[in-house]
């Protein structure tokens, strides 16, 4: 997954290997999602299904590789580092 910054450039990137895919019959996996929202005065509902193929999950996973670049969610990565260090220093 890779997001662009303002300029076109990474903000942040980041990689995993995908866990091995499960295949499903066709109708065996259909999660259903209900919501609803209030808007022009209205009450509005909708109901969305998709129907799963192919999935896969992993409790922890590794090899994880983030590499952050120059836009703001690089930046609030970095804070949340400066932040934890800062915590981190008072307690020891």
């Amino acid at each position: 997954m890779q997001a662009d910054n303002d300029a076109g450039g990474t903000d942040p990137e980041l990689s995993t290997p995908t866990p091995r895919q499960t295949r499903h019959r066709s109708g065996t996996a259909v999660p259903a999602l209900n919501s609803c929202t209030f808007f022009d005065g209205g009450r509005h509902a909708t109901f969305s299904q998709t129907k799963a193929l192919l999935s896969s999950a992993r409790m922890f996973p590794r090899d994880i590789d983030l590499t952050l670049g120059k836009g703001h969610f690089s930046e609030a990565v970095r804070s949340l580092s400066l932040l934890h260090n800062a915590i981190c220093a008072r307690t020891s």
